[in-house]
């Protein structure tokens, strides 16, 4: 024969109460689950300049096959990019861009939205855009040495012609 402590009514109250409190936490975890989901987000250099290509990589952590809202914005706070991607099996997606001809100078925003089983999760990347320094190929010795032996012959013929 068991032993009980409490009356057999406070047993049925309790457990109705323990089953209400476990589908509580139950479905508190569950949208915790949900809200702990993230969106990493990368780019293949942190600086850019006008018209680069800019390659944006990411993935919906646990969450395959999902449409991934992707924004740039300028310094300015002007939209340059929307698109919408699929992630694919694993999560995974890569979207390409250009940055304008036009680009302006500063910090550019990059925000990724996805909505997961009704919880918006987002995650944001700043990268620059410098100026662009031009680059000088291995000639550019040889071309300042010619322009300025040119420069010379020049002046030598000018100051030439002077004295006739």
């Amino acid at each position: 024969m068991a032993h009980r402590l409490l009356p057999s009514f406070f047993h049925e109250k309790y457990l109705a109460i323990l089953g209400l409190t476990a589908v509580s936490l139950l479905s508190f975890g569950l949208s915790q689950s949900f809200a702990q989901t993230t969106i990493t987000l990368d780019t293949t250099r942190n600086s850019y300049g006008p018209g680069d290509l800019i390659e944006v990589k990411g993935q919906v952590m646990d969450f395959p096959n999902k449409l991934v809202a992707v924004q740039v914005k300028d310094p300015s706070g002007n939209t340059i990019m929307v698109r919408t991607i699929k992630t694919d099996g694993n999560g995974n997606f890569v979207i390409q861009f250009k940055l304008p001809s036009t680009a302006i100078v500063g910090i550019y925003k990059i925000t990724t939205n996805a909505n997961i089983a009704g919880n918006v999760i987002a995650q944001t990347k700043q990268i620059a855009e410098t100026p662009t320094v031009p680059e000088f190929s291995s000639m550019t010795p040889v071309v300042f040495v010619v322009a300025i032996l040119s420069i010379l012959v020049l002046s030598m013929k000018t100051r030439a012609n002077l004295k006739i």
